[in-house]
């Protein structure tokens, strides 16, 4: 799906040898043990993605839904 999506042309360097270490290509792929949050983009519109990953920070605490002073308590 990556490669598909490649505006830059990362993935075509990187077969060409161009980019070492290419994560897909000259590295394999390292899921993570235990990810957060999983999106399937080629199942899912940018605003659906993107409403679930402020979700996810809103719930985390990263993001706020009213801005918050954070100094005001120090």
């Amino acid at each position: 799906m990556c490669e598909s999506r490649d505006p830059k042309g990362h993935y075509a360097k990187a077969r060409a040898g161009s980019l070492h270490a290419f994560t897909g290509i000259g590295n394999d792929y390292q899921p993570p043990t235990a990810s957060e949050l999983i999106i399937d983009t080629s199942a899912r519109s940018v605003p659906e993605a993107t409403d679930e990953i402020e979700q996810m920070l809103m719930k985390s605490g990263v993001l706020f839904d009213e801005p918050v002073d954070l100094a005001a308590n120090i």
